[in-house]
């Protein structure tokens, strides 16, 4: 990843990757827009790969299900968020390099434009296509007053769609 003229690079060498906290698959790094469940992580040593799982519900602000952008090519894009302690890194200044030996994967997000080009949405099941019944056309909506109360806590929504699947969402 390039940061203004400095490039970063992150360790996929076995053990250099820390991703028992990554559970939720996000859209945009929002974490209050959760598209789905990521269920396991996997690095080889030069890339990594993710199974995940994207919720029914999942929308797009523009009311079009996320399964709907994910399998037309409008959100194939994966980006990730992470974080590492400046001594896990090996830092070049005069190749303006960082090469992040050990770091910790919090979350992965669809996107339509990723950090890294190369990074993206390998295959899509079709059975994750809404119905034709389903809408992926927003219907009008009056906006919410604030004092009306807001959706139920996507924790909750998570563990409904997915009974027995989720123990913990913090």
């Amino acid at each position: 990843c390039s940061m203004g003229s400095w490039t970063e690079t992150l360790s996929h060498a076995p053990g250099a990757v820390d991703a028992s906290t990554c559970r939720a698959l996000l859209i945009n790094h929002d974490p209050n827009r959760i598209a789905g469940t990521v269920d396991s992580v996997a690095f080889d040593g030069h890339a990594g790969t993710a199974q995940a799982k994207v919720l029914t519900s999942a929308k797009m602000e523009s009311g079009i299900a996320v399964s709907e952008a994910v399998a037309c090519g409008a959100l194939r894009g994966v980006s990730i968020a992470y974080t590492y302690e400046s001594r896990d890194c090996q830092i070049d200044d005069k190749a303006r390099t960082v090469v992040v030996n050990k770091w910790r994967l919090l979350e992965a997000s669809l996107t339509p434009i990723p950090a890294d080009a190369g990074a993206g949405v390998r295959s899509f099941p079709s059975n994750h296509l809404p119905t034709e019944k389903e809408s992926t056309m927003p219907e009008p909506v009056d906006p919410k007053p604030a004092d009306k109360p807001v959706d139920p806590p996507i924790a909750d929504q998570i563990a409904a769609e997915h009974p027995g699947q989720i123990t913990v969402l913090a």
